[in-house]
């Protein structure tokens, strides 16, 4: 049976999810966080995915942790509402890939 999104995963269902999402340049951090770190080719690319990621996590009213410098980017996603993840933190996960994707990588971190 899915959880809501609104509901807080243990970590081995976390891990799980990640797995099943293939989403294996995230991190699964033990203190309920999920954590990825891009380069992308140059600052106007970096720019064009914080745009994007911005504006979606913005509407969808889930507002990761953002770091930035130049090119390099890294997304902390978290439930604040449940102290942890829910299946939403890894819709965006999944999201934001998406748009990295679509805007081009310098390398794979």
């Amino acid at each position: 049976m899915l959880k809501s999104k609104m509901t807080r995963l243990s970590f081995e269902e976390a891990l799980q999810i990640k797995d099943q999402l293939r989403l294996h340049r995230w991190t699964l951090d033990p203190r309920n966080f999920l954590e990825r770190k891009y380069t992308f080719q140059n600052f106007e690319d970096t720019w064009a995915f914080l745009t994007k990621v911005a504006l979606r996590s913005h509407l969808g009213g889930h507002h990761p942790k953002i770091t930035t410098l130049y090119n390099k980017v890294t997304i902390h996603l978290t439930t604040h509402d449940v102290q942890g993840l829910t299946q939403l933190d890894f819709k965006f996960a999944e999201r934001f890939e998406s748009y990295a994707n679509r805007i081009g990588l310098k390398d794979f971190n």
